[in-house]
């Protein structure tokens, strides 16, 4: 018998990616860096989603393998992970 999940760490990983889809303000994220990278404060503007949100909604993006978040100049820039 074939399974779509074959171990737990694909259950996980699955759960993961399925939470951070679960709202439409970090689909919003995703979108938002779908062509290039921003930065959260841009994405916050752009969105006018609170920093402090978009900051915590992008580790859960990260978390889910969904983005990488990267550090340049002290600012986080969310490129998207492909």
């Amino acid at each position: 018998e074939d399974k779509l999940i074959d171990d737990s760490d694909d259950m996980e990983k699955m759960a993961k990616c399925c939470y951070a889809l679960a709202s439409t303000d970090r689909i919003r994220i995703l979108k938002g860096i779908m062509y290039y990278p921003k930065s959260i404060s841009t994405l916050s503007n752009e969105t006018g989603i609170p920093i402090s949100t978009v900051s915590r909604y992008a580790q859960d993006l990260a978390e889910a393998g969904l983005i990488s978040i990267t550090c340049k100049n002290a600012t986080k820039f969310l490129p998207l992970c492909c």
